[in-house]
């Protein structure tokens, strides 16, 4: 905590959490804080707390990786391929 003093009193220390804590609760009221599938994520990771069975979890961890990291690789796969087949094709 900043303050001008080097021991700030008990009160003065609770006040700044409240005025700090309810600051961060309106910006929470105003922007979501995850995503949905981050939410499914966590579930999936506590699929026993959550009672989901082996292929809810599966098909939340597919569409994360559906949405994620297909694009990730399909972006480093591809374009190598494309210039490969492309060399090949112009050899020939």
């Amino acid at each position: 905590m900043k303050t001008l003093n080097d021991k700030p009193k008990l009160n003065e220390k609770r006040e700044f959490a409240e005025k700090i804590s309810s600051k961060y609760e309106r910006i929470l009221e105003r922007h979501e804080n995850h995503q949905p599938i981050d939410h499914n994520m966590f579930k999936a990771s506590k699929a026993e707390y959550h009672e989901l069975d082996k292929f809810d979890v599966f098909l939340i961890k597919a569409d994360y990786y559906l949405k994620t990291g297909l694009i990730y690789h399909s972006l480093i796969i591809l374009p190598p391929i494309i210039i490969i087949g492309l060399l090949i094709k112009n050899v020939w």
